[in-house]
């Protein structure tokens, strides 16, 4: 007996769903595609598609880059005489990604610190080596590891006694080039979060 196969078992067949027509078809699912892609794209741009930030870590936790290292080990208050009220970290520090001297700015805005409870942001901060206390280092000497210290002020209407944390969050790190080739500088990488260290404000 000849085994006649039903419609939609034929090879061949179209999707019920799509129009039999090859040119139709295509066309179809290319819309099909592009609208997914768009969705893609609104959900990268409003953050959907975001990394989801780390579970903040304990003082003492080493946070790395491809350009420098950090251990954050306390965090207090002090008195700045010229930015006035500051908090200050202690922490460990190397650059091992560059060969030359980087600029601290560079270093800082790879940094996301923020004053809790308020969220308040700090950025740019002063850097001084324990070793060298009389003044702020403006730049990183490369594979020297150090002892340091970093002080951003207060945001204005801010006191230390509204801070009970210093949320110290790190991001990867990419150098460019300036205009015209002259030179580069380091700045962070978009969505690109390598760790979070949360410090207990004590008294300094």
């Amino acid at each position: 007996m000849v085994h006649h196969a039903r419609p939609d078992e034929t090879p061949g067949r179209p999707l019920p769903f799509l129009p039999g027509d090859r040119v139709l078809r295509a066309a179809i699912l290319s819309v099909g595609a592009a609208v997914a892609a768009v969705a893609v794209l609104g959900l990268y741009l409003t953050g959907g598609l975001a990394a989801a930030s780390p579970e903040p870590r304990p003082p003492g936790t080493e946070l790395r880059n491809v350009l420098y290292r950090i251990t954050p080990h306390e965090a207090g208050p002090a008195s700045d005489d010229v930015e006035g009220a500051v908090v200050r970290v202690l922490a460990d520090v190397e650059l091992h990604g560059s060969d030359l001297p980087v600029p601290v700015f560079d270093i800082g805005s790879t940094m996301d610190v923020r004053l809790l409870p308020g969220d308040h942001r700090v950025k740019h901060p002063d850097l001084t080596l324990t070793r060298h206390p009389e003044g702020a280092t403006t730049r990183l000497q490369p594979h020297m590891p150090e002892e340091a210290l970093l002080s951003w002020p207060l945001p204005e209407g801010v006191s230390p006694d509204e801070v009970d944390t210093v949320r110290i969050t790190v991001h990867q790190t990419e150098k460019l080039t300036t205009t015209g080739g002259a030179g580069f500088f380091w700045t962070s990488v978009a969505g690109s979060t390598v760790g979070t260290v949360d410090l207990p404000l004590g008294e300094g």
